[in-house]
């Protein structure tokens, strides 16, 4: 199955499920698994690494498709203000 990690900046005051619940409004039928692969503490805040599964059992997935789900996972937790480290 493909998969995409990457890590955002959490503030230390803020939990990480946060960050992992913001992606998870991201609703793609593909998205089979997102979970929280490490925690990096530093300073003021914690570098937090998620995984996102994709997988569809008829087809197989295009990189734009993969593109298209990185970039809506992206923008997702950006949005909720969690930014890529």
């Amino acid at each position: 199955f493909p998969s995409h990690d990457r890590t955002v900046k959490v503030p230390s005051q803020v939990k990480v499920a946060n960050a992992l619940n913001a992606a998870k409004k991201v609703k793609l039928k593909e998205l089979v698994s997102l979970e929280i692969l490490d925690i990096y503490p530093s300073n003021d805040e914690n570098h937090v690494t998620l995984r996102a599964t994709l997988s569809d059992e008829t087809t197989t997935l295009s990189s734009e498709f993969l593109k298209g789900a990185e970039s809506a996972l992206i923008d997702a937790t950006s949005k909720a203000g969690f930014n890529l480290k």
